[in-house]
């Protein structure tokens, strides 16, 4: 409710700008920084604090609106005195671009962040010179050359902060996307990357005039966490401007808009546009660095979204690199990231032709085998199917794989043995029994999808089908391995799945 009473104040102010003047008590603002440095400003030096007190007393009925407190109607004088206030910023930046002065636009920035709205709503870039421009640019590129964010550690902090961070200066050097973003979560955590409100509106401004000139200076910067404070105050389609382009070499650059994107956006899919600009990204962090590209599949793995552009990107590469993707796919039994795995096979076979995706189904059907072998010795109670994380690669294998019916009918008719014969091979425990079983029923559930989706006939088989009606009503196996006596979902769907093609 809150956020939606404060848009609709500042679209009514940005409405009746052109109906007013500024506001000239605003102006007070040239006294109080007359003799303020841009530096000493920026710095959160006393005239900051001085101005923050004065605008804070000339624009405390801004709050109401963007604090929610009780409003239930926006009053048109509050619109008359923010218009005036958003053409006091305006007249502010639109004379600093002028007379390309940075600590004019500041003045601009300072009163703007109190109505959270892009430069876009108040200023065209068309209304100024190439000159203009081309002089305050040149007073930006000192700025950004003379700013700095680096984070240094004290002599007296805590032994172990010095480790964490001497962990992170190693992980730089390293190419070491863990040991870097491990102490970037901590940051995040704790005190943030500490850029000021009037620091961070300067950034999105120099974005909004001259983006090509940030863009350059970003891709200067060495340190990580220097790069995610300079990128973060921009919106989502800025970052990813400061991304695109085979003139990004930076691999920390490009990881930093990834990081950002996906973990603003964590609740949220982002859109087709959003997803192909991260692809391009993510495919030039490949292009440049492929070991860090592997490690970031495995930190961010756990992002939808990255998931669906990772897939868009293997989809176009060589087996060679697909081979190395499976190498490095760590397996597990938990089925939490099943969804993970579905939207990147899916994208993946949208890129890849046929030949491709069935290459890396296969190859990951053949990882996920051993991973089963050696899940068995592990000697864990299991309470059903072993799904895996990387189960939709595995249906897909089945759905690919270019078999004839009969060699289907005959892999069937030995996997329905193993099952009905569990009970009657030598293991050293129930647990390994129970592993067993539902290690094969999976096979079976596996079976049972390709036998519908490739309408496989079954009626041939009188005897295999005679033993599958009698698995499937075995009320022990119920009891047994399912602790219920009506039948489980998972053998009916099995069941169904069988009986759709036709065989009664």
């Amino acid at each position: 409710m809150r956020e939606v009473i404060f848009k609709n104040y500042t679209e009514k102010v940005i409405n009746s700008i052109d109906k007013l003047e500024l506001n000239d008590s605003l102006l007070y603002l040239d006294s109080i920084l007359e003799n303020s440095e841009v530096k000493d400003i920026l710095n959160g030096g006393k005239s900051l604090e001085k101005t923050y007190k004065y605008l804070n007393e000339k624009l405390s009925f801004i709050n109401k609106y963007k604090y929610g407190f009780y409003v239930e109607e926006i009053d048109n004088q509050d619109v008359i005195e923010g218009a005036k206030a958003l053409i006091t910023a305006k007249y502010f930046i639109s004379k600093g671009i002028n007379r390309g002065d940075v600590k004019e636009i500041i003045k601009g920035i300072l009163i703007l962040n109190y109505f959270e709205l892009p430069f876009s709503q108040l200023i065209e870039i068309g209304d100024f010179t190439k000159e203009e421009r081309r002089v305050l640019s040149i007073k930006l590129k000192e700025f950004l050359s003379a700013l700095s964010i680096k984070i240094s550690m004290p002599n007296d902090a805590p032994y172990n902060e010095k480790r964490y961070f001497e962990e992170y200066e190693n992980g730089i050097g390293e190419k070491n996307m863990k040991k870097v973003y491990d102490f970037v979560e901590a940051i995040k955590r704790g005190r943030g990357y500490g850029l000021r409100e009037v620091m961070r509106g300067l950034i999105k401004f120099i974005s909004f005039i001259n983006p090509i000139l940030l863009k350059r200076t970003i891709s200067e910067r060495t340190d990580p966490l220097e790069i995610l404070a300079i990128i973060e105050p921009l919106e989502d389609d800025e970052k990813l401007i400061m991304g695109l382009g085979e003139d990004i070499k930076n691999e920390w650059v490009l990881v930093g808009i990834i990081y950002q994107i996906l973990d603003n956006n964590r609740n949220k899919r982002l859109g087709d546009n959003v997803l192909d600009a991260m692809r391009r990204i993510l495919d030039q962090l490949w292009t440049i660095n492929e070991e860090l590209f592997f490690q970031c599949i495995n930190y961010f793995g756990n992002y939808e979204d990255f998931n669906i552009i990772l897939g868009r990107v293997l989809g176009r590469a060589n087996r060679e690199t697909i081979l190395k993707y499976v190498n490095s796919y760590r397996i597990s039994e938990y089925r939490g990231d099943l969804e993970n795995d579905r939207l990147f096979i899916e994208n993946f076979m949208n890129e890849s032709g046929e030949e491709n995706s069935l290459f890396l189904c296969s190859e990951m059907f053949q990882k996920w085998e051993r991973y089963l072998k050696d899940f068995i010795k592990q000697n864990k109670y299991i309470q059903g199917p072993i799904y895996t994380n990387c189960f939709y690669i595995i249906v897909y294998y089945f759905l690919l794989r270019k078999n004839q019916q009969e060699d289907f009918l005959q892999e069937l008719e030995k996997m329905v043995f193993e099952i009905l014969e569990i009970n009657y091979i030598w293991c050293e425990s129930p647990i390994e029994i129970r592993a067993r079983f539902f290690i094969n029923l999976t096979y079976l559930y596996l079976l049972s999808i390709e036998c519908r989706h490739k309408a496989y006939i079954l009626a041939t088989k009188e005897g295999l089908v005679s033993k599958l009606e009698i698995f499937f009503k075995d009320e022990r196996i119920w009891l047994y391995y399912f602790n219920t006596l009506d039948k489980p979902s998972f053998l009916k769907e099995i069941e169904e799945n069988f009986t759709l093609t036709n065989n009664g």
